[in-house]
């Protein structure tokens, strides 16, 4: 008998369990259509040659409109990727793969398709239409704020945390400026949701890495010819905003900054009957990425590791605006 109440329970289960995940088809294409084109932040912290600089288009390859269209397929293939990574990291889905369960795939053309539960299609209708409803700007503002070691063990500042209101971030932004801290930059940048956006302050450096000795077939003298090297330098933040549902945004940040010695050390090698200096710069490249979750005006304040007695401290800040301002 209990055997077979446990075939018959089998039995009664097997059509709902089948029925937990389903396919789903709905069109996207509006989305992406807003997606604008993303942002990145230079590269600190590497050097490379320099090289002449062209602003003119190559339009060996096709005609203006070609290449507008290529430009726009880009696009569009860039923007389908990064919606489907995002749905999937809010869904918390694994990548497509033979044999998942649930999955979901974003087409270049908005074709959006995924296999999930029941809780699962739900949650992805309702990130979908806050999507759409979402009609105002992100505002992103950083803070570069650089101060003693000491002052942050003081106050208690030791990892990534959160600011609620722009009082508390204010409040203690003036603790930090009576201990000895330094503002040292503070840019903003708008950006629609969904798209990527980046911030940077600093400069570039340059300096002779090598030489090389050419001959003149005439007489043959020597010439020296330098490779010219150049590495930018300072504080850059790579940021996207996606809305969420209860008036939230996920935010995915990464905070880059880049440090040289100074004075460069420098050595002097032999190039036949000459000698040369080279630099021999010591570049610091530090670099920190964190997704999170916050309220308009909320702060998260992204501790830098640095060495020495000082570090970086970067405070974001999240809001949003009309598009009108």
């Amino acid at each position: 008998m209990k055997l077979h109440f446990l075939l018959l329970a089998t039995l009664l289960l097997a059509p709902s369990a089948q029925q937990a995940t389903g396919v789903k088809s709905v069109e996207a294409r509006d989305i992406l259509e807003r997606m604008g084109t993303d942002f990145d932040a230079p590269r600190l912290g590497v050097p490379r040659p320099i090289q002449a600089k062209t602003v003119a288009r190559d339009l060996a390859a096709g005609t203006e409109a070609e290449l507008d269209a290529v430009a726009e397929k880009r696009r569009r293939t860039a923007a389908s990727a990064k919606l489907e990574s995002i749905l999937r990291g809010q869904l918390r889905l694994e990548a497509a793969a033979p044999g998942n369960a649930k999955w979901l795939r974003v087409s270049e053309d908005g074709a959006l398709t995924a296999s999930l539960d029941a809780a699962g299609q739900a949650r992805l209708d309702e990130l979908l239409a806050c999507m759409r409803a979402f009609d105002k700007l992100v505002m992103i503002e950083a803070r570069y704020i650089e101060l003693p070691k000491a002052a942050a063990r003081k106050l208690g500042i030791d990892a990534t945390s959160t600011l609620a209101t722009i009082e508390e971030r204010d409040i203690l932004l003036e603790s930090l400026m009576s201990e000895d801290a330094d503002m040292l930059s503070s840019p903003k940048v708008l950006m629609l949701p969904l798209q990527q956006a980046s911030l940077y302050v600093g400069d570039t450096v340059n300096y002779v890495e090598d030489w090389s000795v050419h001959k003149v077939e005439t007489g043959g003298a020597e010439v020296l010819d330098p490779r010219i090297m150049e590495v930018r330098l300072g504080m850059s933040l790579v940021a996207r905003a996606v809305p969420l549902p209860a008036d939230k945004l996920s935010l995915s940040l990464e905070i880059g900054r880049a440090t040289i010695t100074k004075p460069m050390r420098t050595s002097r090698v032999q190039l036949g009957s000459r000698e040369v200096e080279v630099a021999l710069p010591e570049i610091s490249n530090r670099r920190v990425q964190i997704e999170l979750t916050v309220a308009p005006k909320a702060t998260t304040l992204l501790p830098i590791p640095s060495e020495g007695d000082r570090m970086l401290l970067v405070f974001v800040t999240a809001d949003v605006v009309p598009e009108s301002k």
